[in-house]
């Protein structure tokens, strides 16, 4: 038997739900590219077919993360780590001729050189939704 140390960790993401109830009440199915959270303070709208150089697993991950924190936190707070997260992928993965299957640290630095000093906390935000 196999330890769950020894797993590739890709095998130990769940498969998405067909449906999710988001901390403001909003019902959806993740499992779909265009998702529609808003809230009664937020309209909000999150797309996944924008990510076309991440795997397949990388937007599975993705999705997961937005999941738990639209579970857990205001619609707002997630729809700002999409944001980020978005905003993070144009500046340095979007023009690569390749799909990523992970985030590099490589990609965080070249990310982190493109900040300024007044969005640099972008950083904290995309960590958030990583972990």
């Amino acid at each position: 038997m196999i330890s769950p140390l020894e797993m590739d960790p890709s095998k130990l993401i769940p498969p998405l739900p067909s449906a999710v109830t988001t901390h403001d009440g909003v019902v959806f199915d993740p499992r779909q590219d265009d998702w529609r959270v808003g809230s009664l303070a937020t309209k909000a709208r999150i797309r996944f077919d924008v990510f076309d150089r991440l795997s397949s697993r990388m937007v599975h991950c993705l999705k997961w993360g937005l999941i738990i924190a639209l579970q857990n936190t205001s619609c707002s707070h997630a729809v700002n780590l999409y944001a980020r997260f978005k905003a993070f992928y144009r500046s340095v993965i979007e023009a690569t001729d390749t799909i990523h299957d992970e985030i590099e640290l490589s990609h965080i630095l070249t990310y982190r050189g493109r900040l300024s000093a007044s969005t640099e906390w972008y950083l904290g935000v995309i960590r958030i939704l990583l972990n």
